[in-house]
């Protein structure tokens, strides 16, 4: 269709404009003066007025460039880019430099970065149907803030129409042949309600501002053509945490494994990443804290409770120890599973919930960096069921408050409720799901019991048997151990 794009086209005041013959024998003419130029002053400054005033600005379906030309004049870093070779070539005053050729139907556009403003004045209706969703798709991944379209759009039936893709000359025989010659000499080979275009424009991620184009063509007074002009603004970013209670279904491929992480949003609104992002599971770290815990503990079973993927299930058993483990997640036991592990030494439970086992099952249950992913109202019964099943040692690393990290610095930590969203300033610490992040000193007295007792000495063997480097992150927080006195 490029060739469609020429003197008659855009310049009609010099030799006529493109011409067309209905059924009845009429000739019409169809055609733009001065390169399409119109009131850019008014149109600028109402959506300044109603928008904000851009850094930058994305002009698609540029044509000869006036647009472009008139926000760059405003001090605005501009951007036309347009199909037509013969507009880029005839571009008017100050648009030569900032108009750049491109078909929008191959993607990704030959640019390098977003605009706070995409717009497109009469552009859309001139993509043929079958390529409007990628267009549309890449209109969203250039704009940064709000996407300004002016269609012209059928109003109604005999006026929805679809040029099938084609040769140009291909095109016009179409539109000959079923009568739509008046809608082929302006270009529009694609002609659809609104409806169609708010329902390619809207999605989880833009929304429509009808408040904002009512504004903007009630206060300028525009043209009936005008009648659909969308303002489509992008929302701010979601997070991924859960509006209620944290399920098994967080705990997902996301969170343990995929290179994108869960998102979550800053105090000022950016969205951020985190994620253990380890796709097989592995972490060498894993056969040296094993090693420690057969020279403190010499323990001929195990059970990890809370255990993610196996790792350290699969250590201890490649260690002679007969170790087992439960976790909340059914990605970490399943799929995600650490391919050593084999599936019949893990469990899915809820560690709220009593937990499969008898009394006094295993020599030494450790738990790691599992208790502060539990509500604060259901520690006690989790604390319970885990020395329960101890027959002799307990071993626990927790994530304290004020460590830094994910716990913050803040010594008083936080606790969150069941059913209740996450405030958006505990959101950068409750992404790993932790739920209950006090100091060593409340841990402590939650831990206290009659029949253990805590082995502060050990606890500084461990550290003396593990290289510092290997448990940098525990020793930051709580490392605890228990025994069992009759």
């Amino acid at each position: 269709m490029e060739r469609h794009y020429d003197e008659p086209y855009y310049f009609a005041e010099r030799h006529g404009g493109k011409k067309w013959t209905d059924r009845e024998g009429k000739t019409h003419e169809f055609g733009y003066a001065g390169g399409g130029t119109w009131n850019y002053r008014n149109f600028y400054d109402k959506l300044v007025e109603i928008l904000g005033k851009p850094g930058s600005v994305l002009d698609i379906g540029a044509g000869c460039g006036g647009w472009p030309a008139f926000t760059a004049s405003q001090g605005v870093d501009s951007l036309g880019l347009e199909f037509s070779n013969f507009a880029i070539d005839n571009c008017v005053l100050g648009a030569k430099e900032i108009l750049k050729h491109q078909d929008l139907a191959e993607t990704p556009w030959n640019i390098d970065k977003q605009y706070d403003w995409v717009t497109a004045i009469d552009l859309f209706e001139h993509v043929f149907a079958e390529d409007m969703d990628k267009v549309v798709a890449e209109t969203k991944r250039a704009a940064n803030h709000f996407i300004i379209a002016k269609i012209c759009t059928a109003q109604l039936n005999h006026e929805v129409w679809a040029a099938k893709k084609a040769s140009y000359e291909k095109v016009l025989e179409q539109a000959h042949k079923e009568d739509y010659d008046w809608l082929i000499v302006s270009g529009h080979v694609n002609s659809q309600f609104p409806k169609y275009w708010e329902e390619k424009f809207e999605d989880s991620e833009w929304r429509l501002r009808p408040d904002l184009s009512t504004k903007l063509k009630r206060d300028l007074n525009l043209p009936d053509d005008w009648r659909t002009t969308l303002i489509v603004e992008r929302q701010p970013p979601r997070s991924d945490l859960p509006k209620g209670d944290f399920t098994q279904e967080y705990y997902d491929k996301k969170y343990f494994a995929d290179r994108a992480g869960k998102g979550y949003r800053m105090p000022d609104g950016s969205l951020r990443r985190w994620g253990y992002m380890n796709p097989d599971g592995v972490w060498d770290g894993c056969k040296p804290i094993v090693e420690a815990w057969k020279t403190m503990f010499s323990p001929a079973t195990l059970l990890d409770a809370g255990c993610g993927r196996g790792q350290f299930v699969a250590a201890a058993r490649e260690a002679g120890i007969l170790a087992e483990g439960f976790d909340y997640s059914e990605y970490a036991i399943g799929e995600g599973r650490y391919l050593k592990c084999k599936p019949e030494w893990l469990k899915l439970h809820d560690a709220t919930r009593p937990w499969p086992y008898p009394d006094r099952s295993f020599d030494l249950v450790v738990v790691l960096d599992a208790l502060e992913h539990i509500y604060a109202e259901d520690v006690p019964k989790v604390l319970q069921e885990l020395f329960r099943v101890a027959r002799k040692w307990v071993f626990l690393q927790i994530a304290v408050s004020g460590s830094g990290g994910l716990q913050g610095s803040a010594r008083t930590g936080y606790k969150l409720r069941k059913g209740e969203e996450v405030a958006v300033e505990l959101e950068q610490y409750a992404v790993a799901g932790h739920l209950t992040v006090q100091n060593e000193s409340w841990w402590t007295e939650m831990l206290w019991r009659d029949d253990f007792v805590p082995r502060r000495d050990l606890v500084e063997q461990f550290k003396g048997l593990v290289k510092p480097d290997v448990i940098a992150n525990w020793t930051k927080n709580m490392i605890a151990c228990y025994e069992r006195v009759e």
